[in-house]
């Protein structure tokens, strides 16, 4: 789906921002599930910026920089400049293919990642 409006507003990095903003805290929710699979016994976060930092401990390569710049451009003084957002986009969807990955292989699930369309 995110890659598909990508496609869809490349010439508007304004509506992709958006997209991402209202995605974050889907995103974190399912993040929240993977850390209740393999943090055990720990206390898993509420606050989305902390699900994502959180994160970074049990996933390999896994940046939460996009998430969190994200977050902070739903700040009124916080602004992302145009020329950054589709890279930012680009971002935001590899860190969501390492988790998706790691929870593949977690499970010892084999599922093929190329041409998977998020």
């Amino acid at each position: 789906y995110l890659r598909q409006r990508l496609l869809l507003h490349k010439d508007k990095p304004s509506e992709l921002l958006t997209l991402l903003q209202n995605s974050t805290n889907n995103f974190a929710a399912l993040f929240r599930g993977v850390l209740r699979l393999t943090l055990a016994r720990e206390q898993v976060p509420h606050h989305a910026s902390k699900v994502f930092e959180t994160l970074q401990r049990i996933v390999p390569e896994y940046d939460p920089a996009p998430f969190l710049r994200v977050l902070q451009s739903k700040e009124p003084k916080v602004k992302i400049p145009q020329n950054e957002i589709i890279p930012l986009f680009n971002q935001f969807i590899q860190q969501v293919h390492r988790v998706t990955n790691y929870v593949d292989e977690y499970h010892g699930f084999v599922v093929p990642t190329e041409g998977v369309c998020l």
